[in-house]
C-alpha cells in the first residue's frame, strides 16, 4: 500500500482516498468550461468549474470530504493557493 505524503506528514491524521464515480480516474476528473477564463477571477472560474464536474460526474463536489482545483495561469488568481476555512474546497493556481 502507497502512503501518501500528507499521511506520512500528518503522523496518521490526513489520509486522502481518491474519489470514485463517473469519469474520475485516480480520484481526478478533467474539465473544460465553455468560457473563456483569460482574466476571469478565480471565484467566478471555480463555479463554472463546479457546475462542470456536477454535470461530468453527476456528483456535486461537496460530496467529497475535500476537492482541489488546479486553474489555469490565465486566471486571475493573486494567489499560489487559496482555502475556504472548514469547507470542502481548495484552489491552486497551476501558473505558480
Amino acid at each position: 500500500m502507497q502512503v501518501s505524503q500528507y499521511l506520512a506528514c500528518s503522523n496518521n491524521k490526513l489520509n486522502f482516498i481518491p474519489g470514485t464515480g463517473n469519469s474520475i480516474t485516480n480520484g481526478v476528473v478533467t474539465v473544460s468550461v465553455p468560457y473563456d477564463i483569460t482574466g476571469v477571477h478565480f471565484q467566478t472560474v471555480q463555479n463554472w468549474v463546479t457546475a462542470e464536474v456536477l454535470s461530468i460526474t453527476g456528483k456535486h463536489p461537496n460530496e467529497y470530504t475535500h476537492a482541489m482545483y488546479v486553474l489555469p495561469q490565465e486566471v486571475k488568481m493573486d494567489y499560489a493557493a487559496y482555502a475556504y476555512y472548514n469547507y470542502y474546497l481548495s484552489l491552486y493556481n497551476g501558473g505558480l
